[in-house]
Protein backbone atom coordinates (compact mmCIF):
# COMPACT_ATOMS: atom_id res chain seq x y z
CA UNK A 1 0.00 0.00 0.00
CA UNK A 2 3.09 2.23 0.63
CA UNK A 3 4.88 1.68 -2.23
CA UNK A 4 1.46 2.30 -4.32
CA UNK A 5 0.89 5.42 -2.61
CA UNK A 6 4.23 6.71 -3.22
CA UNK A 7 4.39 5.76 -6.92
CA UNK A 8 1.35 7.83 -7.10
CA UNK A 9 2.37 10.71 -5.32
CA UNK A 10 5.64 10.67 -7.08
CA UNK A 11 4.20 10.34 -11.03
CA UNK A 12 1.92 13.06 -10.02
CA UNK A 13 4.25 15.29 -9.10
CA UNK A 14 6.49 14.46 -12.04
CA UNK A 15 3.74 15.19 -14.21
CA UNK A 16 3.02 18.27 -12.31
CA UNK A 17 6.50 19.69 -12.57
CA UNK A 18 7.75 18.87 -15.71
CA UNK A 19 4.37 20.78 -17.12
CA UNK A 20 5.87 23.62 -15.29
CA UNK A 21 9.92 22.56 -16.45
CA UNK A 22 8.79 22.53 -19.99
CA UNK A 23 6.29 26.17 -19.65
CA UNK A 24 9.25 27.88 -18.47
CA UNK A 25 11.78 26.66 -20.68
CA UNK A 26 10.15 25.95 -23.97
CA UNK A 27 9.10 29.76 -24.96
CA UNK A 28 12.59 30.29 -23.91
CA UNK A 29 14.65 28.18 -26.50
CA UNK A 30 11.36 28.60 -29.09
CA UNK A 31 11.54 32.04 -29.42
CA UNK A 32 14.86 32.84 -31.07
CA UNK A 33 14.32 29.69 -33.25
CA UNK A 34 11.06 30.74 -34.68
CA UNK A 35 11.69 34.58 -34.63
CA UNK A 36 7.80 35.38 -33.87
CA UNK A 37 6.17 33.02 -36.58
CA UNK A 38 3.57 30.55 -35.29
CA UNK A 39 4.68 27.47 -33.17
CA UNK A 40 4.11 24.52 -35.78
CA UNK A 41 1.29 21.98 -34.91
CA UNK A 42 3.48 18.99 -34.47
CA UNK A 43 5.80 20.97 -31.77
CA UNK A 44 2.80 22.17 -29.86
CA UNK A 45 2.07 17.98 -29.49
CA UNK A 46 5.44 17.44 -28.63
CA UNK A 47 5.20 19.73 -25.34
CA UNK A 48 2.14 18.69 -24.60
CA UNK A 49 2.82 14.88 -24.75
CA UNK A 50 6.40 15.51 -23.09
CA UNK A 51 4.84 15.33 -19.19
CA UNK A 52 3.20 12.25 -19.70
CA UNK A 53 6.33 10.74 -20.86
CA UNK A 54 8.33 11.62 -18.19
CA UNK A 55 5.51 11.11 -15.87
CA UNK A 56 5.52 7.47 -17.26
CA UNK A 57 9.24 7.23 -16.72
CA UNK A 58 9.04 7.60 -13.15
CA UNK A 59 6.25 5.29 -12.88
CA UNK A 60 7.45 2.79 -14.45
CA UNK A 61 10.94 3.30 -12.48
CA UNK A 62 9.05 2.95 -9.36
CA UNK A 63 7.29 0.18 -10.01
CA UNK A 64 10.25 -2.06 -11.07
CA UNK A 65 13.01 -0.25 -8.61
CA UNK A 66 15.24 0.22 -12.38
CA UNK A 67 16.76 3.58 -12.99
CA UNK A 68 18.26 3.58 -16.73
CA UNK A 69 15.63 4.66 -18.13
CA UNK A 70 14.95 7.72 -15.33
CA UNK A 71 18.84 8.54 -15.56
CA UNK A 72 18.38 8.71 -19.67
CA UNK A 73 15.72 10.94 -18.98
CA UNK A 74 17.07 12.95 -16.51
CA UNK A 75 20.06 13.73 -19.11
CA UNK A 76 18.01 15.10 -21.64
CA UNK A 77 16.21 17.24 -19.24
CA UNK A 78 19.62 18.68 -18.36
CA UNK A 79 20.56 19.45 -21.95
CA UNK A 80 17.04 21.36 -21.88
CA UNK A 81 17.92 23.69 -18.72
CA UNK A 82 21.81 23.75 -19.62
CA UNK A 83 20.30 25.18 -23.04
CA UNK A 84 17.95 27.31 -21.50
CA UNK A 85 20.19 28.59 -19.04
CA UNK A 86 22.70 29.58 -21.59
CA UNK A 87 20.08 31.52 -23.29
CA UNK A 88 18.46 33.58 -20.82
CA UNK A 89 22.27 34.26 -19.55
CA UNK A 90 22.59 35.85 -23.15
CA UNK A 91 19.77 37.95 -22.97
CA UNK A 92 20.85 38.94 -19.37
CA UNK A 93 24.39 40.15 -20.61
CA UNK A 94 22.71 41.80 -23.54
CA UNK A 95 19.63 43.61 -22.13
CA UNK A 96 20.52 43.98 -18.17
CA UNK A 97 19.54 41.81 -15.12
CA UNK A 98 16.28 41.04 -14.65
CA UNK A 99 14.69 39.56 -11.57
CA UNK A 100 12.63 37.20 -13.94
CA UNK A 101 15.18 36.40 -15.74
CA UNK A 102 17.75 36.12 -13.01
CA UNK A 103 15.60 33.75 -11.35
CA UNK A 104 14.86 31.27 -13.93
CA UNK A 105 18.23 31.08 -15.07
CA UNK A 106 19.47 29.95 -11.88
CA UNK A 107 16.81 27.38 -11.52
CA UNK A 108 17.53 26.06 -15.06
CA UNK A 109 21.43 25.81 -13.90
CA UNK A 110 20.78 24.20 -11.10
CA UNK A 111 18.62 21.40 -12.58
CA UNK A 112 21.03 20.94 -15.28
CA UNK A 113 23.66 20.39 -12.76
CA UNK A 114 21.16 18.22 -10.77
CA UNK A 115 20.00 16.21 -13.40
CA UNK A 116 23.71 15.82 -15.17
CA UNK A 117 24.67 14.60 -11.08
CA UNK A 118 21.75 12.15 -11.88
CA UNK A 119 21.95 10.73 -15.25
CA UNK A 120 25.98 10.17 -14.46
CA UNK A 121 26.12 9.18 -11.30
CA UNK A 122 22.53 7.85 -10.39
CA UNK A 123 23.32 4.61 -9.28
CA UNK A 124 25.63 5.50 -6.55
CA UNK A 125 23.24 5.42 -3.86
CA UNK A 126 25.27 8.11 -1.56
CA UNK A 127 24.42 10.74 -4.89
CA UNK A 128 20.97 9.48 -4.90
CA UNK A 129 20.48 10.41 -1.34
CA UNK A 130 21.74 13.60 -1.81
CA UNK A 131 19.80 14.55 -4.98
CA UNK A 132 16.55 13.05 -3.22
CA UNK A 133 17.25 15.97 -0.30
CA UNK A 134 18.06 18.85 -3.07
CA UNK A 135 14.80 18.47 -4.58
CA UNK A 136 12.99 17.66 -1.41
CA UNK A 137 14.67 20.90 -0.51
CA UNK A 138 13.78 22.46 -3.26
CA UNK A 139 10.03 21.65 -3.45
CA UNK A 140 9.62 22.09 0.05
CA UNK A 141 11.00 25.68 0.24
CA UNK A 142 10.07 26.81 -3.43
CA UNK A 143 5.98 25.69 -2.60
CA UNK A 144 6.24 28.33 0.58
CA UNK A 145 7.62 30.74 -1.24
CA UNK A 146 5.00 30.07 -3.85
CA UNK A 147 2.43 30.20 -1.38
CA UNK A 148 3.33 33.35 0.14
CA UNK A 149 3.77 35.10 -3.01
CA UNK A 150 0.99 33.68 -4.70
CA UNK A 151 -1.69 34.31 -1.56
CA UNK A 152 0.19 37.34 0.26
CA UNK A 153 -0.84 40.22 -2.69
CA UNK A 154 -4.33 38.83 -2.71
CA UNK A 155 -4.64 39.35 1.28
CA UNK A 156 -2.68 41.99 1.45
CA UNK A 157 -3.98 44.45 -1.73
CA UNK A 158 -7.26 42.34 -3.16
CA UNK A 159 -7.77 45.04 -5.51
CA UNK A 160 -4.35 44.16 -7.75
CA UNK A 161 -4.81 42.30 -9.90
CA UNK A 162 -0.88 41.19 -10.55
CA UNK A 163 -0.53 39.90 -7.17
CA UNK A 164 -0.73 36.11 -7.80
CA UNK A 165 2.30 36.83 -10.55
CA UNK A 166 4.66 37.37 -8.01
CA UNK A 167 4.46 34.00 -6.44
CA UNK A 168 4.40 32.53 -9.71
CA UNK A 169 7.16 34.38 -11.56
CA UNK A 170 9.12 35.71 -8.59
CA UNK A 171 9.19 33.98 -4.73
CA UNK A 172 8.52 30.40 -6.12
CA UNK A 173 11.46 29.76 -8.71
CA UNK A 174 13.88 32.10 -6.15
CA UNK A 175 12.27 29.91 -3.60
CA UNK A 176 12.86 26.85 -5.88
CA UNK A 177 16.71 27.59 -6.42
CA UNK A 178 17.26 28.28 -2.97
CA UNK A 179 15.67 24.98 -1.53
CA UNK A 180 17.55 23.11 -4.05
CA UNK A 181 21.29 24.33 -2.84
CA UNK A 182 19.67 23.92 1.16
CA UNK A 183 18.96 20.59 0.36
CA UNK A 184 21.81 19.78 -1.83
CA UNK A 185 23.94 21.10 1.58
CA UNK A 186 22.14 19.28 4.16
CA UNK A 187 22.69 15.95 2.00
CA UNK A 188 26.01 16.57 1.62
CA UNK A 189 26.54 17.24 5.21
CA UNK A 190 24.59 13.77 5.97
CA UNK A 191 26.46 11.92 3.39
CA UNK A 192 29.37 13.27 5.50
CA UNK A 193 28.75 12.17 9.16
CA UNK A 194 27.90 8.38 7.71
CA UNK A 195 30.76 8.04 6.06
CA UNK A 196 32.88 9.05 9.61
CA UNK A 197 30.04 7.58 11.73
CA UNK A 198 31.51 4.06 13.18
CA UNK A 199 31.33 1.03 10.67
CA UNK A 200 30.53 3.02 7.88
CA UNK A 201 30.48 1.24 4.59
CA UNK A 202 31.46 2.53 1.40
CA UNK A 203 29.20 4.06 -0.95
CA UNK A 204 26.46 1.53 -2.70
CA UNK A 205 26.09 0.40 -6.09
CA UNK A 206 22.57 -0.34 -7.45
CA UNK A 207 22.17 -2.24 -10.97
CA UNK A 208 19.91 -0.43 -13.38
CA UNK A 209 18.96 -3.88 -15.21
Amino acid sequence: MKKRLMTAVWTLAALIGSNILFGMVAPVILRPVLEGKPTPAFITVLLESLPFVVAGVVFYTCLTGRILALRILAGLVAIVCMNCFVLILRKQLTNGFGWLEGSLSADSGLLAVLCGLFALWGHVMDTRAILRSALMGGLIVGGISFALGFFGPMILTPKSNQGPMLGIFITGPIGFGVGLLVGAIVGCIRKRSRATAPGAVQPRLLETD
